[in-house]
């Protein structure tokens, strides 16, 4: 035997449910039955209401806006510009060659550049930086000769060892228990 607040219940669960799971067809004129819409569950993501704007999340919707990062619902897109899942990059493309692939993995390119025999510093030449101290005169045309044909080399070399030397000289403070 049925109450008389079935017919009502019925109404409002039909009024609460178009509201929330969006019944009526998308031109709005009612033409879905909405049991029918409550019978078939929650739509899918692909077939999200329309009505659906902020990202909520387990409510098996990802509308237009939201990511993997701001509702769950979202699966990551890789060229979305957001950093999901699991992408080590996503420059918001999927081009390849600009550091981040077409898979958001990140690209390494490595260049190697080896200087000639002629140019790299002779064992002779470093020598002259032994039992050198930091100071002003540790420097190229001061207390250490040019490299003939290797400024690049012999400026490197020399800016290496003046900053071997300042960090030596602060570990070895500490080394002998000064401050």
């Amino acid at each position: 035997m049925r109450s008389a607040i079935d017919p009502l219940f019925r109404c409002f669960l039909i009024l609460m449910l178009a509201t929330a799971v969006g019944c009526g067809s998308e031109d709005g004129e009612g033409d879905d039955d909405p049991i029918e819409t409550v019978d078939a569950g929650i739509q899918p993501p692909d077939e999200c209401n329309v009505s659906i704007v902020d990202p909520i999340d387990d409510d098996n919707c990802c509308p237009d806006g939201a990511n993997a990062t701001n509702d769950n619902d979202c699966a990551p897109v890789c060229g979305n510009g957001v950093l999901e899942g699991a992408e080590e990059c996503d420059d918001g493309n999927t081009d390849p060659g600009d550091g981040c692939d077409g898979a958001c993995a990140s690209e390494v390119e490595a260049t190697a550049f080896l200087e000639p025999p002629e140019y790299q510093a002779s064992e002779a030449w470093l020598r002259q930086f032994e039992q050198e101290r930091l100071d002003e005169e540790l420097r190229l045309q001061r207390a250490i000769q040019p490299l003939t044909g290797a400024t690049l080399t012999a400026a490197a070399v020399s800016r290496a060892a003046r900053r071997i030397l300042a960090i030596d000289s602060i570990v070895g403070l500490e080394r002998d228990g000064n401050p």
